[in-house]
């Protein structure tokens, strides 16, 4: 009985989930835009995110030539992922982000670097 109780909690929440209006699968192109917060320097980019098994690919293009390349996590039930992303012609560009996923599918993030103190946000809108 109490596997039965269980089963039918997980597939009450499943439902619940999908029928809440966020998306189960963040894969797409999106635009974004950000400011790093002690320098107060604006960026405009580009990110893919695709789906790969368990995890999605990130590719982040920026204005300025920067390029990322890196993976993230999404959880689905909190709508939120967490993701690491290194610029490969800039090993000190090595950072990590905590991102919220809205309802109509744009991305809220705060991301550093690895062992330095810049901070940034960064918000994006899928295209």
């Amino acid at each position: 009985m109490k596997k039965i109780s269980y089963l039918l909690v997980l597939l009450a929440f499943n439902c619940f989930a999908k029928a809440s209006g966020y998306p189960t699968d963040i894969s797409g192109n999106y635009d974004c835009h950000g400011t790093e917060y002690d320098t107060r320097a604006a960026f405009h980019c580009t990110m893919r995110l695709t789906k790969t098994n368990m995890t999605y690919a990130a590719d982040v293009r920026c204005t300025d030539g920067s390029i990322y390349s890196g993976t993230a996590i999404y959880n689905s039930s909190t709508h939120s992922f967490a993701s690491l992303a290194v610029n490969p012609k800039e090993a000190k560009e090595t950072g990590v982000a905590l991102a919220d996923v809205s309802k109509n599918n744009e991305i809220n993030s705060v991301w550093t670097y690895l062992n330095q103190s810049t901070l940034g946000h960064t918000h994006c809108v899928k295209q």
